[in-house]
């Protein structure tokens, strides 16, 4: 990986980890069509910024948690770690398939359609009003992410605003409960490296591709609070659509 495709690698990873359009499909098609290869000790450092830009935009939110609410985080996050576990052998096998990316992409289309549609709804619950089981219901959601192409934070804002939440309790909401979810895949890809390290590792196209993520995936995080606020989603359901079918067809055709 040179300086360019880590700049690149960076980008794309800062914002599409956070932008509701697939990280996991942007960076298989980066790979496909750009040639750039994202190895496990790059995962690993994308991850750690792209946690890092989390922390730092939620700081002030983070600091104010009680217990209550981060047993509401445990409770969502058990799906996807236990999905996560379970299918991990089945997801890395769609991984390669770009087929599905360009499916699931236009699912993740459909998923900010709804969105869109459910920003209009004016009644909302107060967090304190869930059940243990409808933050259960919003760590389903973010399971279903697992599925390469698919928008981690599409999907749980739309399991939040589905269960009632404000929408920006549910932007709070899904960002705070990427953050286990992230810390969970780093290290699974931590242990991997461990077993065989690398070696010739250039530092400084890592370093580069790290501050590309943590800048941009601040920026994307402010501009999907401010996307929210107006109910200007549907803007995030062209582009997935759009994207998910050209690689549908270009992987048909074999383009």
């Amino acid at each position: 990986m040179n300086f360019w495709q880590a700049i690149l690698l960076g980008a794309v990873q800062g914002l599409t980890e956070f932008l509701p359009v697939s990280s996991s499909g942007h960076l298989l098609l980066a790979e496909q069509y750009l040639g750039v290869v994202e190895t496990q000790l790059a995962t690993i450092w994308l991850h750690f910024a792209s946690l890092l830009a989390v922390i730092v935009f939620f700081r002030v939110e983070l600091l104010k948690m009680r217990y209550t609410e981060w047993l509401r985080v445990a409770i969502a996050t058990l799906p996807a770690l236990v999905g996560g576990w379970f299918l991990k052998d089945v997801l890395f096998e769609m991984f390669g398939n770009l087929i599905w990316v360009g499916l699931a992409l236009i699912l993740t289309g459909v998923i900010n359609l709804l969105i869109n549609k459910l920003l209009k709804n004016k009644t909302h619950f107060a967090e304190g009003q869930l059940s243990h089981w409808q933050w259960l219901k919003i760590g389903l959601f973010q399971a279903f992410a697992l599925l390469p192409g698919v928008s981690r934070s599409g999907s749980t804002i739309l399991g939040g605003l589905t269960m009632g939440l404000d929408r920006q309790v549910a932007f709070r909401f899904s960002f705070i409960l990427s953050i286990p979810a992230i810390l969970a895949a780093t290290g699974y890809e931590l242990l991997k490296v461990m077993k065989t390290p690398p070696v010739g590792v250039d530092w400084t196209a890592l370093s580069v591709a790290g501050v590309a993520t943590f800048g941009l995936g601040y920026i994307s995080l402010g501009l999907m609070s401010k996307m929210l606020e107006r109910a200007k989603w549907w803007w995030f359901a062209v582009y997935p659509a759009v994207v998910g079918a050209i690689v549908l067809v270009a992987s048909v055709l074999r383009i």
